[in-house]
């Protein structure tokens, strides 16, 4: 005797053999229950082909979602690219030569030249005392007698007894290189130079003198 389970009703029963068809009616139920050769009902199979299907459906869903968590994980992690330059940290850029201006050579300055035509003489000491400011900035020209001379590095300080009257002095100052050789106390001469205005000093006895200042451009030993 062969015993059967109802896959319907759960209910057993038992045959002699099996039927030629490939199923027979559950005496219980009249299900219908599709037998194989051995006399096992199939659909005992087709659970356990149903179980396993069910477990390669969950590994396929499993696999997906790992796939998708590493896609996502990468995408977040890979490197910009950089449209303008494929070479992290470094760019390119186009620089325009600016052409280099020609400019025009500087004319040397004019050496000066002397000449005695352009200092006024007639100009008497005693307006430039009195009137000063009328007098600044023009070229004037006097004789006298140097009553004292200092000399320091380049600069040459001066007291200029003008026509040899001491009570009229010019205090005058000039550079070295306007003379040819140095010039001594005593020394008659002609001074030539701009008027600067009034200078005032400190004298030996402690008082103040102010007298007319010159800055020379030429001397000429009488």
């Amino acid at each position: 005797m062969i015993e059967l389970k109802c896959p319907h009703c759960q209910q057993t029963f038992q045959i002699e053999k099996i039927p030629y068809s490939t199923g027979m009616s559950c005496p219980h139920c009249n299900g219908w229950i599709r037998l194989n050769s051995a006399g096992t009902e199939n659909n005992n199979s087709s659970k356990k082909s149903g179980k396993v299907s069910g477990i390669i459906l969950k590994v396929i869903v499993c696999a997906a979602i790992a796939g998708g968590l590493f896609f996502v994980y990468t995408a977040k992690n890979s490197p910009q690219k950089n449209d303008t330059n494929n070479t992290p940290g470094i760019k390119l850029s186009l620089q325009t030569a600016t052409p280099k201006s020609t400019a025009a050579p500087t004319a040397a300055p004019t050496p000066y030249v002397f000449n005695n035509a352009d200092y006024e003489k007639g100009v008497a000491y005693e307006s430039l005392a009195r009137v000063p400011d009328g007098f600044v900035g023009l070229n004037l020209g006097y004789n006298g007698t140097v009553i004292q001379i200092q000399e320091s590095n380049q600069l040459v300080e001066m007291r200029l007894a003008v026509n040899n009257d001491y009570n009229s002095i010019i205090y005058a100052i000039y550079n070295k290189n306007i003379v040819a050789e140095r010039v001594l106390e005593g020394d008659n001469i002609t001074i030539y130079g701009s008027f600067d205005g009034l200078y005032t000093y400190t004298a030996v006895f402690g008082n103040n003198i102010t007298i007319p200042k010159m800055t020379l451009h030429h001397i000429d030993r009488n």
